[in-house]
């Protein structure tokens, strides 16, 4: 892969980085205004709360994505399946520039993971 190749990927995922810690720290901001809503103290904390703390679990799983594929750009081994060695396609990383997976091994990982 090209230096300004991996240049383009490292700002975009550095753009991501920022984006979702952002946005985390709004979600956090609006659970613990759920759990501790005035005037309000004995109720139990609405569905509300359950959607966010899903939505917060799911960017910080992006999170942790995004910080390896930096991790892997300073290594030297983004763009490589971190399973099989492969290198992933280009179209792949352009929708998702955090993949750590080729298609092959990420529907393996996702197979075993479900019950």
């Amino acid at each position: 892969m090209q230096t300004a190749e991996l240049d383009t990927y490292r700002h975009q995922l550095l753009d991501m980085r920022a984006r979702l810690r952002e946005e985390m720290l709004g979600s956090l901001e609006a659970i613990r205004q759920e759990l501790h809503v005035p005037g309000e103290d004995n109720q139990e904390p609405s569905e509300g709360l359950d959607k966010e703390l899903g939505v917060e679990a799911t960017q910080a799983g992006i999170h942790d994505l995004v910080v390896a594929a930096l991790q892997r750009l300073d290594a030297g081994t983004f763009g490589r399946c971190v399973e099989c060695g492969m290198e992933i396609p280009a179209e792949r990383l352009e929708d998702l520039p955090y993949t750590p997976y080729c298609v092959d091994c990420e529907a393996v990982v996702e197979a075993e993971q479900r019950p």
